[in-house]
């Protein structure tokens, strides 16, 4: 780290915003987060100084949205998440962070045309749920991109913004969770960068409460459009990134 000063503002920043999106938007637009700090350091080493912010955050976003919790929906959706997260695994190794980068935001952008495409799809809601959920798990694991393939399952439940915000968090909790060993076990989070997450760690939760403030502001019309905006700008963002 040439200039940690530089490092720590930019870090702090970028995990602040990843929690008033979390707290505000269930993770929408959190996902930028993790290449900002890709442009000072490793990729992978990004991607694991952010594991821990991003479990603190989700710690006490499910204790703040804790009377909204819709953990059914999520029933058919973790199982998929544990596999995308095992291919992903399997992957670190192959894919260069552009790629994985250029790929996850064309992957978000299929999805925004294929909902569009398919306004009432046939599959049932265990088989949208484990597609979208293999999804989720497999963006999410080295850029933190979970938040669209989620999303795009839980709209069409036509949750309560508070409900959405809620199960994202839980979603994301147990996601996270299970990224910790193989983070651990390729050595992509140990001692060092666990140590600079700590520091991080606060930024991040200012930023969950900053959000829930946020979301008081949206009725259920401007939420959802509002999310939907976002999957559309992070699908952008991330295909322009792998790109340049």
């Amino acid at each position: 780290m040439e200039n940690p000063a530089l490092f720590y503002s930019v870090a702090a920043l970028a995990v602040f915003i990843a929690g008033i999106s979390k707290g505000g938007f269930g993770g929408a637009l959190g996902m930028i987060s993790t290449p900002a700090i890709a442009m000072l350091v490793h990729p992978l080493t990004a991607a694991a100084i952010m594991l821990p912010c991003l479990l603190a955050m989700d710690v006490l976003g499910l204790w703040r949205f804790r009377a909204h919790w819709q953990i059914k929906l999520l029933l058919p959706v973790l199982p998929g998440a544990a596999l995308g997260i095992g291919v992903a695994s399997l992957l670190v190794d192959v894919l260069s962070q552009q790629q994985w980068l250029l790929v996850t935001g064309l992957t978000i952008l299929g999805l925004v045309v294929l909902s569009r495409l398919q306004p009432h799809p046939i599959a049932s809601q265990r088989l949208r749920g484990f597609g979208w959920g293999s999804l989720a798990g497999l963006t999410s694991f080295i850029v933190h991109a979970g938040a669209p393939p989620l999303h795009q399952y839980l709209l069409r439940e036509q949750l309560e913004r508070r409900s959405f915000v809620a199960t994202s968090f839980i979603f994301f909790f147990a996601v996270n969770s299970m990224k910790l060993p193989p983070y651990i076990s390729t050595g992509m989070l140990d001692a060092d960068t666990a140590r600079i997450s700590l520091y991080l760690i606060p930024a991040g939760l200012v930023g969950v409460m900053v959000g829930e403030h946020i979301l008081s502001r949206f009725n259920a019309a401007q939420f959802r459009h509002l999310i939907q905006t976002l999957i559309i700008l992070s699908g952008i963002t991330l295909t322009i990134k792998g790109l340049v």
